[in-house]
């Protein structure tokens, strides 16, 4: 890779989606030697969740903020934060279209076809049914009268987990086709949550219960756990 002027920094919430995008951060350094700055934000720490409010004009995480000379403005619809990326889709692209190299991109037409839906089935699909789920588990003022709705939405997650089960072959191991892409740094932290909270019965579908055990046990996946702090999609701690 060419000298590195621009420093992206990761401002990273525990526990939370912006896990994602240290995976690709910690891929990317293996892979080219990339540098990145990491600033963690605790979940329960009142002071820092002000602070990353400083830092996004949302107070959300995943943000990531670019700093050296010439700095871009991925986002110039957004003039009082020149430098700054929001969005995990949007921030997942941008890393592997500015620093990636092509490694992510699909090898064949299909791979390319698979890749494009299964990134927007990720956050459209999958990810939706998952997080209204979380929502009514975790919210105390819903949560002793939430029982009908839970299991309403975990009943809508089986046609989704039927769909993800046959997509996967020994061929296509990859919810991106024949290698890991981008589709699979989309793809994680729905099928993550949903797995550590049992949403779905993992005998099921030993495929999608195959795939996730490839992307954990990359080498990057587990940095990431060690340098971000809590990971506990259970108590959210």
């Amino acid at each position: 890779m060419a000298p590195q002027t621009i420093i992206p920094t990761l401002h990273h919430l525990t526990s939370s989606q912006s896990h994602r995008i240290l995976f690709m951060l910690e891929e990317l350094h293996e892979a080219h030697g990339l540098d990145y700055h990491l600033h963690i934000y605790h979940r329960n720490n009142p002071t820092e969740l002000s602070a990353l409010r400083a830092v996004s004009p949302l107070g959300k995480s995943p943000v990531l903020t670019l700093d050296g000379p010439g700095a871009p403005s991925p986002f110039p619809q957004l003039p009082h934060h020149p430098a700054l990326l929001a969005e995990s889709r949007l921030i997942l692209e941008w890393l592997h279209d500015t620093y990636g190299q092509g490694m992510y991109d699909p090898t064949n037409a299909a791979d390319h076809r698979q890749d494009l839906f299964f990134r927007e089935f990720a956050k459209a699909t999958l990810a939706i049914k998952v997080l209204l789920t979380l929502a009514f588990e975790m919210t105390p003022a819903v949560a002793a009268v939430a029982g009908p709705v839970v299991a309403h939405w975990k009943k809508d997650l089986v046609p989704i987990y039927d769909l993800m089960e046959a997509t996967l072959s020994e061929e296509r191991p990859w919810f991106a086709g024949e290698q890991f892409g981008l589709a699979d740094f989309n793809m994680i932290w729905g099928a993550d949550v949903a797995r550590a909270r049992g949403y779905y019965d993992r005998e099921r579908y030993p495929k999608v219960e195959g795939w996730y055990q490839r992307v954990v046990g990359r080498p990057a996946w587990k940095r990431a756990v060690e340098k971000g702090g809590a990971y506990n999609l259970v108590t959210f701690e």
